[in-house]
């Protein structure tokens, strides 16, 4: 008699574990040009994509809505994101640059609002997040200049 062995079942922290490597990685490589480069929005510090964060505008301890919501999380360098906590002083008015102020407004009014993730949620990040790398594999060279990076670009430099 062969006995099948049970897997056991992924765990909620799996899911979104996984679902926040694919949204890193996304984030990381939505603006990077054809040989993997991006500038961090915060300094416009160009590096290899891998050498990036994904770092967020409003912190997610301020509220579990802002860590899965894209408008919030852009590639930041180690320095920015880690070491001045996020460089609010810099990733403000590049926000609003981009989002306007409706946008800007929008995404503060997601700090302390808790979200409460289901397996589903995750799963469906995950899904999104995988199609939308696999696009980008596909067409490395017709991604243009990003809004981060023209932003960077001009008052970074």
């Amino acid at each position: 008699m062969i006995q099948k062995k049970k897997t056991k079942a992924k765990s909620l922290k799996w899911y979104r574990d996984k679902a926040w490597e694919l949204v890193s990685k996304y984030v990381r490589l939505r603006e990077a040009d054809e040989y993997g480069y991006n500038r961090c929005v915060t300094c416009g510090t160009k590096k290899p994509h891998q050498e990036l964060h994904a770092g967020h505008f409003v912190p997610q301890a301020q509220g579990n809505a802002a860590r899965w919501d894209l408008r919030n999380i852009h590639p930041q360098c180690f320095r920015c994101n880690i070491n001045l906590g996020g460089n609010g002083a810099e990733y403000g008015p590049y926000i609003r640059d981009r989002y306007g102020d409706k946008g800007y407004e929008s995404i503060r009014k997601l700090a302390g609002i808790t979200r409460v993730m289901r397996r589903a949620d995750y799963e469906e990040i995950i899904d999104d997040m995988a199609t939308r790398l696999a696009r980008i594999a596909l067409n490395p060279g017709e991604r243009e200049e990003s809004e981060s990076t023209r932003w960077a670009l001009e008052h970074c430099s």
